[in-house]
């Protein structure tokens, strides 16, 4: 799992705030003092023995919602490139964790619900993301999602910070063990 750690600067101090990228809760963990030059609490935030370093090429289903500009779908001749500053995100990451992003992009309904901004507004189409989510179609999606979908039971979203605001989604339960096995 990935840390996110953010950084609040303050006059004499820079707060240092932790959650899990899926997770409900933002906790305060430390402060750096400036004038100390040292933080108050010794934390190891990057603790290395709990976190997924190599993914050895591993192939993840990523669906991506068509929204520019986090994320954008156009043709370059007779293929079609995956743009965006959530797919360049998306490549930083696998280039860091060395894993392989299998990008998909769910197709509008008919070419008639692409908005003038290049926006899908197909009816269904949060409805198809959360269904590929749910049948395990797809490994992880992102785009701006409708905030009606964030209570649903087969999908967790990151927190939304804002009324508009980029997010990621995975299977409920992604990355517990099968209690079959």
């Amino acid at each position: 799992m990935i840390n996110v750690v953010v950084l609040i600067d303050k006059v004499n101090t820079v707060n240092v705030y932790y959650c899990l990228p899926f997770g409900r809760n933002v906790s305060l963990v430390n402060i750096w003092n400036k004038e100390l030059q040292n933080f108050e609490r010794d934390v190891d935030l990057f603790d290395a023995s709990s976190k997924v370093k190599n993914m050895h090429g591993f192939p993840i289903k990523c669906l991506i919602k068509n929204k520019p500009p986090d994320s954008v779908l156009y043709r370059n001749g007779s293929q079609w490139v995956a743009d965006g500053l959530a797919v360049n995100l998306l490549l930083l990451v696998s280039r860091i964790m060395n894993f392989t992003p299998d990008v998909m992009f769910p197709q509008p309904d008919n070419p008639h619900n692409v908005d003038r901004f290049g926006y899908d507004i197909s009816p269904n189409m949060n409805s198809l993301i959360i269904g590929a989510l749910t049948l395990r179609e797809a490994d992880l999606a992102f785009g701006i999602f409708s905030h009606l979908l964030y209570d649903s039971p087969t999908t967790e979203f990151s927190i939304s910070t804002a009324e508009e605001c980029f997010t990621f989604a995975v299977p409920a339960h992604a990355g517990e063990r099968d209690k079959e096995n």
